[in-house]
C-alpha cells in the first residue's frame, strides 16, 4: 500500500511540476515581451508579475496532494521563484494574492513561516544572485528549515516517506524550473541586445537610418504629425583631411552626445542619418518651438569646445534644415527631402544657419 501511495505521489508531483513550468514560462514570456523583469522594473510591472505568480500558486492549491489529514502543495514554488526573479515587492505580492484567496495559506503558521523566509531572502538580496548554484544553495537551506519545522510541530510526520519525497521534488522541481527560466532570460537578453544593436549606429550609439525609417513609417501609418531637423557638420571633410579620420570620429561622437543632451525631454529621438548628417525627429509641429530648438542646437554646437586631445580643441559649426509634416497625404521621403533642401540652402548661405523649409 505504501508503495502505491509513493507511486501516486510521484505521478502527482510530476503533474504539478509540469503545471508550474508551463505557467511560469507563459507568464515569463508575456511580461518579458520588451524587457527583462527585474527588481528595478517599474512597480506596476512587478505588481502584475506578482499577481500572476500568486494566481499560479492559488491554482496549485487546487491540485494539492492529499496525505492523510494533510495536503501537500507546491504552491510556494512560484512564490519563491517570483521573489528570486523580481525582488521582494513582487514576491510578497504573490504571497498576498495566495493568502487572501486561500484560507489555509493565511493561517498563522504559514504566514509566520513565509515571513521568516522573506526576511531571509531580503537579507541575502537573492535577486542579485542569479546563478543556478546560488539558487540551489538558498533553496536547500529553506527546505532544511521546512523539515526542522515539521520535526518540531509534527514529529510523527517527519518519518513518513511521502514527506521526504515531497520535499525532494520541491527542491528538484524548483531548481529545474529556475534553470530553464534562467536560460530563457539569458537567451532573451541576448535577443534584446541584438535588436538594440541593430537599431544603433556603432560609432555614436545613436539610432541608425534603418530604425528612423521604421519609426517614421509607423507615424505615417497612424497619420501623426512630426518635425524633422536635418543637421550636417560644416566642413567635416576638411576636419578629416587635416586631423585624420580618428579625429573625425571623435568629433562625430561628441556631436552626437551634445545632440542627445540638447534634445533631452523634448519628445524627440536622435539618429545618425549617414556620414556627418544627423536627424532629430520631433513629435511636435509648432513652428516657433521647433525653430527655437534648432537654433538652440546650432548655438550649442558653435560654442562647444570639441576636444581632439588634451592640447587640441577645435570649433565646429552645423547647418540645420527644418521641415514639418502637416497633413496626412505627406510621406516621410517628402519631409526628409524638404529638410534636405532647407539644409543645403543654409550651406549655400555661408553655413552655420537654421533654415526652415518654406513651400512658397
Amino acid at each position: 500500500m505504501e508503495k502505491m501511495q509513493t507511486s501516486e505521489l510521484l505521478i502527482r508531483s510530476l503533474e504539478n511540476i509540469s503545471v508550474i513550468y508551463f505557467f511560469i514560462s507563459v507568464i515569463f514570456y508575456l511580461f518579458d515581451g520588451k524587457e527583462i523583469i527585474t527588481v528595478y522594473s517599474t512597480y506596476w510591472k512587478k505588481l502584475l508579475f506578482g499577481i500572476s505568480f500568486g494566481m499560479l500558486a492559488l491554482l496549485l492549491t487546487e491540485t494539492a496532494i492529499n496525505e492523510g489529514t494533510s495536503e501537500l502543495s507546491y504552491s510556494l514554488i512560484p512564490i519563491f521563484i517570483c521573489f528570486y526573479l523580481a525582488g521582494p515587492f513582487a514576491g510578497m505580492t504573490s504571497f498576498f494574492v495566495l493568502s487572501v484567496t486561500d484560507r489555509v495559506a493565511f493561517s498563522f503558521f504559514n504566514v509566520t513561516y513565509m515571513l521568516v523566509i522573506f526576511m531571509f531572502l531580503i537579507v541575502l538580496r537573492v535577486w542579485e544572485k542569479r546563478s543556478v548554484k546560488a539558487f540551489s544553495i538558498v533553496l536547500f537551506i529553506l527546505i532544511f528549515y521546512s523539515l526542522v519545522l515539521i520535526f518540531i510541530f509534527y514529529p510523527t510526520a517527519i518519518w513518513k516517506p511521502s514527506i521526504w519525497i515531497f520535499e525532494l521534488f520541491c527542491y528538484l522541481s524548483s531548481v529545474i524550473c529556475y534553470f530553464f527560466i534562467n536560460k530563457q532570460r539569458i537567451y532573451f537578453q541576448s535577443h534584446l541586445t541584438l535588436v538594440d544593436e541593430s537599431r544603433k549606429d556603432f560609432l555614436t550609439e545613436l539610432y541608425n537610418r534603418n530604425y528612423l525609417v521604421k519609426l517614421i513609417k509607423q507615424r505615417d501609418a497612424k497619420q501623426k504629425r512630426y518635425s524633422i531637423l536635418l543637421l550636417d557638420i560644416d566642413h567635416f571633410k576638411k576636419i578629416n583631411d587635416h586631423y585624420g579620420h580618428a579625429a573625425g570620429d571623435t568629433i562625430l561622437m561628441q556631436f552626437a552626445a551634445l545632440l542627445m543632451r540638447k534634445t533631452s525631454g523634448r519628445n524627440s529621438l536622435v539618429f545618425r542619418y549617414g556620414g556627418e548628417e544627423f536627424i532629430v525627429l520631433v513629435d511636435e509641429t509648432d513652428r516657433e518651438k521647433i525653430t527655437k530648438l534648432a537654433e538652440t542646437i546650432r548655438v550649442a554646437v558653435e560654442t562647444y569646445p570639441f576636444i581632439l586631445s588634451e592640447e587640441k580643441k577645435i570649433a565646429v559649426t552645423t547647418s540645420i534644415g527644418v521641415s514639418f509634416k502637416l497633413n496626412e497625404k505627406q510621406r516621410y521621403q517628402e519631409i526628409i527631402n524638404q529638410a534636405d533642401e532647407a539644409l543645403y540652402k543654409g550651406k549655400a548661405q555661408n553655413r552655420n544657419q537654421v533654415v526652415v523649409f518654406d513651400e512658397k
